[in-house]
């Protein structure tokens, strides 16, 4: 196909274009794709050296952002393997009591204070859906909602901060001359995400309501009172509870003297929750350390590879003016704020639907950010928006990684 192209005179963009585009649809690995296009591009659109790619690769690895990625998600599978994800559940559960669907809105809590540790949606999905599901059938709740709500409240792992996608979308939008901070981005985040949490403890209420046809779920029974259930819980999951606390508290700066950049304060959740873990619980044995240390390099060494391959391609396109192309040419067909705004919802919630989000963050992002500038959209208010579709992306098929996470979890087939 591309040596035809050739000779039919197709221009080297677009021959490139169609390359990359067919290795993704071959199942080629994303950073294949992605090197394969800035390398084909630097030399045969640029015509320099090959050898350039590799140096912006460097200097894309020396951002300090970076370190706040594997970080998080060394904590969040530091959690996940301990104890403390478990505690947390008994904290919300115990808060609760005996509500009406009270165990359906404990899911949510939990989901919501795990994503706040974690920073990372599947991982919120197998830590809490892992111990809640079971929970969830035994009491007799739907399974259709078990499983629609713990794969829903655990996709706001990459709303509620700290958020490892959050952390990608500043990285590759920021310029030298108009940086983006993460931090301002996490805060951007917290009233949006409290938000869709509320509204599935809304959803939740009406759905586990009392009167409601064919409603046979059971009333938990505490062997103690509420306070005192409560009191316990709290006082076993102590520590844990103070992981959130130290890491957001130290990012927003409400702890005084104790603050904290985004990447230090991930290399305190890692520290704090080996802490927890070993010394205080007890419940993560040091011989499954090496174990969860090979499984976060894995998942590292795959995604850095894309990221910094994607940052060199991105300064090809900063170098041939594509985004200004780009936004000249949307200018010239959409005329007002609001109109090109539902154009990138629209766009994004299709997006979100074939590609997971940190691939959209490294391709689209760097294209998009600069056109919603040119309109004076607030960078922050941008970037919540373009992260809260592409959520949506999580449970839409037919590339929903969390309905491929919570498929494996639950042991359900995708399709329910």
């Amino acid at each position: 196909l591309l040596g035809l192209g050739a000779v039919l005179g197709v221009q080297t963009g677009w021959l490139i274009f169609i390359a990359a585009f067919l290795m993704i649809l071959v199942g080629a690995p994303l950073f294949l794709a992605i090197g394969t296009a800035a390398v084909a591009c630097v030399t045969l659109i640029q015509g320099y050296d090959g050898t350039l790619v590799a140096k912006d690769m460097f200097e894309a690895v020396k951002k300090e952002e970076l370190l706040a990625i594997p970080f998080f998600v060394l904590a969040g599978n530091i959690m996940t393997q301990g104890s403390i994800a478990e505690r947390l559940v008994g904290v919300a559960r115990a808060a609760m009591g005996k509500t009406p669907g009270g165990l359906g809105l404990a899911s949510i809590f939990a989901c919501v204070i795990f994503a706040a540790i974690s920073g990372s949606s599947p991982v919120t999905v197998i830590a809490v859906g892992s111990i809640m599901f079971p929970m969830l059938v035994k009491e007799r709740y739907p399974e259709s909602y078990s499983l629609g709500v713990l794969t829903s409240a655990g996709s706001l792992g990459i709303i509620i901060p700290p958020s490892v996608p959050m952390i990608i979308y500043a990285i590759m939008v920021s310029t030298p001359d108009d940086p983006l901070s993460p931090n301002d981005l996490f805060i951007g985040g917290v009233l949006p995400g409290l938000f869709i949490a509320g509204m599935l403890l809304l959803y939740t209420l009406y759905q586990t309501r009392p009167g409601r046809p064919g409603n046979r779920i059971v009333v938990p029974t505490f062997e103690d009172g509420y306070w005192s259930n409560l009191g316990r819980e709290l006082k076993r999951s102590a520590a844990s509870l103070m992981l959130p606390v130290l890491v957001l508290g130290g990012i927003y700066g409400v702890l005084g003297p104790i603050r904290f950049t985004v990447t230090e304060a991930a290399a305190v959740a890692v520290v704090y929750a080996l802490f927890v873990e070993l010394i205080i619980h007890r419940e993560l044995k040091p011989k499954k350390l090496p174990r969860v240390l090979a499984d976060s390099g894995t998942m590292m060494g795959s995604l850095f590879l894309i990221i910094v391959l994607a940052i060199a391609f991105n300064k090809f396109l900063a170098e041939r003016e594509i985004p200004q192309m780009a936004a000249a040419a949307l200018a010239a067909a959409v005329t007002s704020k609001w109109q090109f705004l539902i154009l990138v919802n629209l766009f994004l919630l299709a997006l979100g639907c074939v590609m997971e989000i940190i691939s959209a963050i490294l391709i689209v992002a760097p294209l998009l950010a600069p056109i919603a500038v040119s309109y004076g959209i607030d960078p922050v208010h941008f970037a919540i928006i373009f992260i809260v579709n592409l959520e949506l992306g999580y449970l839409t098929p037919p590339m929903g990684i969390n309905l491929f996470v919570s498929s494996t979890v639950f042991d359900r087939p995708v399709v329910d």
